[in-house]
């Protein structure tokens, strides 16, 4: 049979591609064009990826082609006649049109035929009430596309038939033979129709202005549905108004409700048979918005309603702030960091209580940061986690939530190699850490966790930590230091004695559960060392219980303590030891010198309380009768290296009454003892102007100052006189120089004269 090719289906040309490989590279295809039966042409043709076929032959072989018709009109100078056409085959495969991609060794073949069997058919597309959707013609014994149908809302689309009855399907897979109307058949889409009223409120108030009444918004599906009836009533019209209408502007239909009495109703809504009921909480007026006279003309039923209402409506405010915080509490408590975070204080609403805690006071700690309250996280040489709670109270319930968050760690840096400042950093008095000692000290003792009554006890220091501990980063090191917490009966206010240090070492028994205290607290806490701040063993300046053994069991008590820090996960941790300068036997460091690391010689409290006499005297000397710094040293040197021994600075001093001294006041019998005086309080009350000296005296025998204004006699250490102890530490080649206290400087004035001449 022979095929007629109607080409123009061609609505442009399409450029011939290939693979996208080296376009320098020549390829070739077969050509053969025919006149009828008569070969004209049959050779090879060259091409190139990317040349378009169309031009190939129109160049090489005066191809015409109509591009609108999609014709060839003339190739090789045969012209098509009015009853002729061309047909065009690919390896034997008859193509429409010159779509389609040519490849090496294809054979492409056209031929001219003079007489035509070409017939032409009309395809209509219409909806069932006629409506024309398109319109084309196709070749006979072709097959027609499927073209998608439009969407029709409220409908789903069936199939295409040759009847409007939908009963003849058409067969897209048919050829076409006829001209021929195929119609678009659409169901309705049948479903039960659904609403809702969107109330903003379903609880209103009885005669108040913008809460009585409210608007509901009907919405329905599907939004096309046909609305037969819709109605609205109210369930009890002595307290609920309620009226439908449609909004012209919105063109959507609204529901209003309105407020007449306090207790329940409902709205009643039928849309095509459909009800739906929706109810109102209706409340009485607010008790306090009603006049005193009105008030005693209500029935004691609305003045009970009135008081339910106040009550329900503070006990709903407390519960809203409740839900508020913990929301809050969820939403800003972050799950990882590194830095403060801001924490909600107090709550504004009266009945409502907050109380926050952490598990983990030295990573996380609760305090105020620039007058806010925040959670202070503090990063320690490992990873860790804090956990934190908050709990909101109220008069009727408590409920506590928790979040664990993940705090990393860091590296410490080591210390220095030269010799270092040690700070007794005790949490009375303390009001911070100045920038300007930050660099200046490089060990802090935290005073004190306390051995009291078989138990240990850092409760104290917890405060310290949040202030201290960030130092580390910095490089410097914070050492926990363990106090006797002991009293002698005689010294408690009700008469009972509390054990210390001398009966927490007393036993095996007991100095393993002390050593494991201490080693829990310095792990727990990420601490980097251990100060032994007992005074004394087998001798007591506090009044702390003491005994003969003392001595053999702070030996034995140190030996463990050391063996236990040398098995931590922390192989740097720091033994030291404040040691009273008189006492120097008492503590086996003959025995003890490869287990710690400084022994800090308190150097300081070498008064005669009843003796004007100097504090903490350099060198020996007038006034310097009981000890001295240097013979102090000297006794220590007998069993320690001097790279393991500092000497103390005391940033405080002792005040005798002594009225009409004589001269100088010093070596002076007094009939009242000495008191304990810090310098903060001598600059600030006695010595206010540091260049008025009228009342200051200096020794450079002893290298110490007193101040005496004929009735108080104070003697102490100056800017000076720290100074000169400073200097002489730094020639002795010590390990290091410490004080006590940090807190009693005035305006860092002993803090610079020690580290000024120490260290340079």
């Amino acid at each position: 049979m022979k095929k007629t090719i109607l080409l123009f289906l061609l609505l442009i040309p399409f450029i011939l591609t290939g693979c996208f490989c080296d376009k320098s590279k020549e390829h070739s295809f077969t050509l053969i064009i025919l006149n009828e039966q008569e070969q004209i042409i049959n050779e090879k043709v060259a091409f190139n990826e990317g040349e378009n076929l169309l031009e190939i032959l129109k160049n090489k072989y005066g191809l015409v082609y109509n591009q609108e018709q999609g014709k060839i009109l003339q190739i090789k100078n045969i012209e098509l006649a009015e009853t002729g056409y061309f047909t065009i085959t690919l390896n034997d495969v008859e193509q429409t049109s010159f779509v389609f991609e040519m490849k090496d060794q294809y054979i492409l073949k056209i031929q001219y035929h003079k007489e035509s069997s070409f017939k032409e058919y009309e395809v209509t597309f219409k909806e069932v009430d006629d409506t024309l959707i398109s319109s084309y013609v196709w070749p006979n014994n072709s097959l027609v596309s499927k073209p998608a149908p439009p969407e029709k809302e409220g409908y789903t689309f069936k199939g295409y038939y040759l009847d409007k009855e939908a009963t003849l399907e058409f067969d897209f897979n048919s050829y076409l033979t006829r001209d021929t109307v195929i119609y678009f058949i659409y169901e309705e889409i049948v479903s039960e129709v659904s609403y809702t009223i969107e109330f903003p409120t379903q609880a209103l108030r009885k005669k108040t202005a913008g809460e009585d009444e409210t608007i509901g918004i009907v919405t329905y599906e599907p939004s096309s549905a046909s609305i037969k009836t819709m109605s609205v009533t109210s369930s009890d019209d002595t307290k609920l108004s309620c009226t439908l209408y449609l909004d012209q502007v919105d063109n959507v239909y609204k529901v209003k409700a309105k407020c007449l009495d306090f207790g329940t109703a409902k709205v009643i809504v039928n849309l095509n048979g459909k009800i739906q009921e929706y109810e109102f909480t209706l409340y009485p007026r607010r008790e306090e918005d009603v006049p005193d006279n009105e008030w005693f003309e209500m029935s004691f039923e609305e003045q009970e309603a009135m008081r339910l209402d106040r009550e329900r409506r503070e006990a709903e405010v407390i519960d809203n702030e409740v839900e508020r915080i913990k929301t809050w509490f969820t939403e800003n408590i972050p799950d990882s960091t590194v830095g403060n975070f801001d924490l909600i204080e107090r709550s504004d609403v009266s009945g409502v209580y907050v109380n926050w805690h952490s598990d983990n006071k030295n990573v996380l700690y609760l305090t105020y940061v620039d007058n806010v309250y925040v959670g202070q996280i503090t990063q320690i040489s490992y990873d860790t986690n804090a956990t934190l709670s908050l709990t909101v109270s109220t008069a009727s319930s408590s409920e506590t939530i928790t979040k664990e968050i993940a705090v990393p760690g860091f590296n410490l840096i080591p210390l220095p190699d030269h010799p270092l400042v040690f700070a007794y950093v005790p949490i009375w008095n303390f009001t911070g850490i100045s920038p300007e000692d930050i660099s200046r000290i490089d060990v802090f003792h935290l005073c004190f966790g306390y051995v009291k009554n078989d138990e240990f006890d850092v409760s104290h220091i917890e405060f310290l930590m949040p202030h201290i501990m960030p130092l580390r980063r910095m490089g410097k090191r914070v050492v926990l230091s363990v106090h006797d917490g002991g009293k002698l009966a005689s010294a408690t206010d009700d008469g009972v004695e509390i054990l210390g240090f001398s009966d927490a070492v007393s036993t095996a028994e007991k100095r393993t559960r002390t050593v494991n205290q201490i080693m829990e607290t310095v792990i727990k806490y990420d601490l980097d060392g251990v100060d032994l701040d007992w005074e004394g063993p087998g001798f007591s300046y506090s009044s702390n219980p003491c005994h003969p053994d003392d001595v053999i069991n702070f030996y034995l008590f140190v030996k463990e303590l050391k063996a236990a820090m040398d098995a931590s996960p922390r192989a740097d941790l720091l033994l030291t030891a404040a040691c009273a300068a008189p006492k120097a036997d008492q503590y086996s460091l003959d025995k003890l010198k490869d287990d710690f690391d400084y022994i800090h010689i308190m150097t300081y409290d070498f008064v005669i309380s009843t003796t004007t006499t100097h504090n903490s005297a350099l060198l020996e000397g007038p006034g310097s009768t009981y000890f001295s710094t240097e013979k102090g040293l000297n006794e220590y040197l007998r069993y320690m290296p001097r790279e393991k021994l500092t000497v103390g600075a005391a940033f405080y001093g002792k005040i005798y009454n002594l009225p009409n001294g004589i001269g100088d006041g010093l070596s002076q019998t007094v009939s009242e003892a000495c008191k304990t005086i810090n310098y903060d309080k001598i600059r600030q009350e006695y010595w206010t102007d540091l260049n008025d000296e009228t009342y200051i005296h200096k020794s450079e025998v002893t290298k110490a100052t007193w101040y005496y204004d004929g009735s108080s006699w104070i003697t102490f250490e100056s800017p000076w006189a720290v100074a000169e102890k400073a200097k002489w530490a730094k020639n002795q080649n010590l390990g290091g120089i410490m004080f006590w206290d940090y807190n009693t400087d005035y305006q860092n004035e002993l803090m610079s004269a020690l580290y000024y001449n120490f260290r340079y």
